[in-house]
């Protein structure tokens, strides 16, 4: 695995899971700026580039 890629932790995963109204494309796309192909691969457990993982992380920090 490249060094610039990771695999996100299904715990992880859930929670930000949890943060969504609905799992669709629109909804994934606005809350964190992912694809919904992105989303699939993280949620298989897929390694996915870092900056994704932050930027989601990021996104799932200013949802109140």
């Amino acid at each position: 695995m490249p060094l610039d890629m990771i695999v996100m932790q299904p715990e992880e995963f859930r929670q930000l899971r949890a943060k969504l109204p609905a799992v669709t494309a629109d909804h994934i796309r606005s809350v964190y700026g992912v694809s919904e192909t992105t989303w699939r691969k993280i949620r298989k457990g897929v390694p996915v580039r870092r900056e994704t993982l932050e930027r989601m992380r990021i996104r799932s920090l200013q949802i109140t």
